[in-house]
C-alpha cells in the first residue's frame, strides 16, 4: 500500500513539473514579465565603462537566464528584486516559467551606452556639441576617427562662413540701395547719360576722321 502512494506521488509530482500551461496560463505569465522593470547605473575600470542592472517585481512562478546562461531564480532575489554586475555593451534577459515545462516567455533586452574615453580632452575641446565628441555614444569612435570628423567639420564651417560673408556683403548693398535708392538712382540715371553722350561723341569723331 505505502509502495502504492509513493508512485502515486512521485507520478503527481512528476505531472506538476512538466506540466503545460494552458493558453491562458501563459498569458497570466506574460503580464508578470510585462511587470518586470530594471535600472541601471555604471562604473569606470581602465577607460571602460560596465554597468550594473537591477530588476524589480520579479515573481515566484519565472526564472531567468541571461546571455551568459547564467540561471537566476527568485530565491536570489532579495523580495522580488535583483541586483546583477558588471555587463558590457548589451545584455539580454530570458524568462521561463517554473511549473509550465520550462517554457520561453518572454525576454528583456537592454542596450547599453558607449562610453567615449576621449570626450573630455583636448581632441574634442573645440567639438564638444558634436556627437563623436559626446560622453556616451552609440559607438565607438577611435582617435583617428575623431580627428577626421574635426577636421572635416572645420572644413565644411570655413565653407559656410565663406558664403554667409558674402551673402552679408550682398544684402548690406541691395538694404543700402532700397534704403537711399532716391539718392542712387539720380545718379545711375546721370552717370549713364554722360557715358553715352562720351560714347557717341567719340563715335562722331572717329566718323569725321
Amino acid at each position: 500500500m505505502k509502495k502504492i502512494i509513493f508512485i502515486l506521488i512521485f507520478f503527481l509530482m512528476l505531472s506538476k513539473v512538466c506540466a503545460v500551461c494552458s493558453n491562458k496560463e501563459i498569458k497570466n505569465l506574460k503580464s508578470f514579465v510585462n511587470n518586470v522593470t530594471y535600472t541601471y547605473d555604471y562604473y569606470l575600470e581602465n577607460e571602460q565603462a560596465f554597468f550594473n542592472v537591477n530588476l524589480y517585481n520579479l515573481t515566484d512562478n519565472l526564472y531567468i537566464i541571461d546571455n551568459y546562461n547564467k540561471r537566476y531564480d527568485y530565491y536570489n532575489t532579495t523580495n522580488g528584486q535583483l541586483s546583477l554586475y558588471s555587463y558590457q555593451n548589451s545584455v539580454n534577459f530570458t524568462f521561463y516559467s517554473v511549473n509550465c515545462d520550462n517554457e520561453k516567455i518572454g525576454n528583456i533586452n537592454i542596450s547599453f551606452p558607449i562610453y567615449n574615453k576621449y570626450y573630455k580632452e583636448g581632441i574634442c575641446s573645440d567639438f564638444s556639441e558634436y556627437s563623436w565628441c559626446h560622453k556616451w555614444t552609440n559607438k565607438v569612435y577611435t582617435y583617428e576617427e575623431i580627428e577626421s570628423l574635426n577636421r572635416k567639420t572645420k572644413d565644411e564651417t570655413k565653407i559656410v562662413d565663406e558664403k554667409d560673408n558674402k551673402s552679408d556683403i550682398f544684402d548690406k548693398i541691395n538694404s543700402l540701395y532700397v534704403k537711399y535708392y532716391y539718392i542712387f538712382l539720380p545718379i545711375i540715371i546721370i552717370l549713364g547719360i554722360v557715358i553715352m553722350r562720351i560714347i557717341n561723341k567719340k563715335q562722331r569723331f572717329e566718323l569725321l576722321g
